[in-house]
């Protein structure tokens, strides 16, 4: 879904999911939720929305904008837990 033809040439957005789901803190946020914590159940359920409504975006051709701004959200999740 994120590659195109030539693995090398990555689709546009793929770097900001990778930094995300590639993080420690999202293997943390894992690891809490599956230890009960509530508020890493919470955002993952937001993510897990998040991830939805982009894929349902890119799937149905929306507007460029609309997938930016889904995106936009994961960018924001790695400037807010200062992930590089």
């Amino acid at each position: 879904m994120y590659y195109s033809e030539n693995k090398d040439d990555l689709i546009p957005g793929f770097s900001i999911l990778e930094r995300w789901f590639g993080s420690d803190t999202w293997c943390t946020i894992c690891s809490d939720a599956e230890e009960g914590d509530e508020d890493s159940l919470e955002l993952m359920d937001n993510v897990a929305d998040d991830l939805t409504s982009l894929v349902f975006h890119a799937n149905n051709q929306s507007p460029h904008s609309r997938i930016e701004y889904e995106l936009s959200k994961f960018q924001k999740l790695i400037e807010d837990f200062d992930i590089e």
